[in-house]
């Protein structure tokens, strides 16, 4: 393989994971990068409840900052928390500790 993007990017494309146009001066592709696997990678771990220390090790980052720039949050996570926050104050759940 000479050239990984170029390999890629045909691949995605036969999958149906992105489309990839081989004709013209641009060749210009859209859809996934090997970089968007490590940011479902870092999220996944520590949905699953893998302790954050252990998501950096298998991610291999060094920091949190830059372990935080790859877990992404979204508006669910802000909401679920919010409702464990109105369960436990209404006494339905028990304190975690």
């Amino acid at each position: 393989m000479k050239n990984f993007r170029r390999m890629w990017n045909r691949t995605c494309h036969k999958l149906g994971l992105g489309v990839y146009d081989e004709k013209g001066d641009n060749r210009r592709y859209t859809g996934l990068h090997p970089h968007d696997f490590c940011r479902s990678a870092s999220r996944n771990l520590i949905k699953a409840g893998v302790p954050r220390s252990t998501a950096m090790l298998i991610t291999e980052h060094k920091t949190e900052s830059i372990f935080e720039r790859y877990n992404i949050k979204e508006t669910s996570d802000a909401k679920a928390a919010l409702l464990k926050v109105t369960q436990y104050s209404s006494g339905k759940v028990a304190a975690i500790k």
